[in-house]
């Protein structure tokens, strides 16, 4: 026999509320309504305030994630441009363009063929200093400048990736706040379900337990089977697992909407979810997680006297923002010129009269972007550095 499934997430919290809220402004408060005038006032006031802190929360979730996943790539391609700027010094003394001597201006033995090897915070703006030194230093010697990455191109990997970082710890106890302030409401949080759902209990128990299960169920009240008990279909029409594509990682907390009653579902950390006995029919479900692209699965079949299962992947949300600027040729805007994301062969723009150009879902982080003139004009390409931020634009403009 299924038994009562208190919630302990602020996630489960806001589910629970949330259908309890829609099935009492959906049915009038009549004798089929279980819940007391004093407990519907408390739901219709405490509810709206508790949602609006946990989608505070959400927002604030959503944006140290992608600043997370920003923060990562964007170290990758620092230590990246760090380490093939030594290794193109090293191959240019191998190939006797530059003398071994010029090692030392980088703090590298005269006979050593070391690459350089960085992977924390710290080695890489370390690193960063030494190479610029080294290399100013050697140029104005009469050096011959590195290319291919230039230092110009490790300061600007370097410093987005610091940019980024520095970002991100604002962004943390951004979340920890305001995830503090919707821990304040949990203990009254608690306090109205357990009154909501015995109040379900009770109005709704003439000694048929399935049959007050059901009804219960229908009023927001969660249940859940018993260790070792297998699941009915008197109770349960929808049940499945929710896994990382790729990783096969379980996700717990996952917000599982039947989009047909408006109600939500909430998996466990095993990443099992429950969708409670529906009539039969065809239902759409929406699968939701930080992090996690939004998921819709439609045409999900329940039949009478069954379960269906239904196990979901959910992809890791691509951090993407836009790229729009103008293109110039002796000053004057150009239409028909071709803008791309170099690496990205579909993100392409192709200028507008005035010369303007938009792409966009270009994946956040350091990307070149590329302008070409139409034909019959000569001039040679143009590339230019951005850094692209999650959900924002950025400026670029070119001149030939």
């Amino acid at each position: 026999m299924p038994v009562i499934d208190r919630p302990i997430s602020n996630i489960a919290r806001n589910a629970v509320l949330r259908n309890s809220k829609i099935r009492k402004d959906q049915v009038p408060p009549i004798s089929n309504n279980p819940y007391s005038a004093a407990t519907m006032a408390w739901l219709d006031l405490f509810q709206p305030q508790y949602k609006a802190k946990f989608d505070v929360v959400s927002a604030a979730l959503h944006t140290q994630t992608s600043l997370t996943a920003q923060v990562t790539h964007a170290k990758k391609l620092a230590v990246f441009y760090e380490e093939d700027f030594v290794l193109a010094l090293q191959r240019a003394i191998r190939r006797e363009l530059f003398p071994k001597t010029d090692r030392s201006y980088y703090g590298i033995p005269v006979d050593s063929r070391e690459t350089l090897k960085v992977s924390t915070e710290t080695q890489i703006i370390d690193a960063n200093e030494v190479l610029t030194t080294g290399e100013t230093n050697r140029t104005t010697a009469g050096g011959a400048p590195i290319s291919f990455p230039s230092i110009g191109d490790v300061n600007n990997m370097v410093n987005n990736f610091i940019s980024l970082n520095n970002s991100q710890a604002p962004a943390k106890l951004n979340f920890d706040d305001k995830q503090g302030e919707l821990s304040a409401l949990n203990p009254e949080a608690d306090r109205l379900i357990l009154k909501l759902w015995n109040e379900t209990e009770t109005a709704f128990d003439t000694g048929d337990k399935a049959d007050m299960r059901r009804r219960a169920r229908e009023w927001g009240v969660v249940y859940k089977p018993k260790k070792g008990e297998a699941l009915s279909p008197d109770d349960y029409s929808i049940a499945g697992m929710i896994t990382e594509t790729g990783t096969g990682i379980k996700l717990g907390d996952v917000e599982v909407k039947v989009i047909q009653t408006g109600y939500v579902y909430v998996s466990k950390s095993n990443g099992d979810y429950l969708v409670p006995k529906q009539d039969a029919g065809i239902y759409s479900l929406e699968f939701k997680k930080s992090g996690y692209a939004l998921k819709l699965v439609n045409n999900v079949v329940v039949t009478a006297g069954e379960i269906t299962t239904l196990n979901v992947e959910l992809s890791p949300e691509v951090a993407l923002g836009t790229v729009s600027g103008n293109v110039k040729e002796a000053g004057m805007n150009v239409n028909g010129a071709s803008v791309s994301v170099n690496g990205f062969p579909l993100l392409t723009a192709i200028t507008d009269i005035n010369g303007n150009f938009t792409i966009n879902n270009v994946p956040a982080g350091a990307q070149n972007i590329t302008a070409t003139l139409p034909p019959p004009s000569p001039a040679l390409p143009q590339t230019q550095p951005v850094t692209v931020l999650a959900g924002a634009e950025v400026n670029v403009g070119f001149n030939f």
